[in-house]
């Protein structure tokens, strides 16, 4: 699992059968653009929490394919 940890309390996690590696840009004004990269075809989860809170929907599934 690769976790990062985003500044207020915004935190995002992806578990699969890779590492993904994550990026994250803050705009400051309360939005931010979030992208992963898996490196491995398969399924894979996609944790957001806020305050250690699941945000709603979390977590996510996403199939990967090549």
């Amino acid at each position: 699992m690769h976790v990062h940890v985003i500044t207020g309390g915004l935190s995002l996690a992806v578990e699969g059968p890779s590492r993904a590696e994550i990026t994250y840009a803050d705009y400051s004004n309360g939005l931010c653009k979030i992208s992963y990269l898996p490196l491995e075809e398969g399924e894979y989860k996609i944790i957001v929490k806020y305050d250690s809170v699941h945000v709603r929907g979390s977590p996510f599934t996403a199939h990967i394919s090549g």
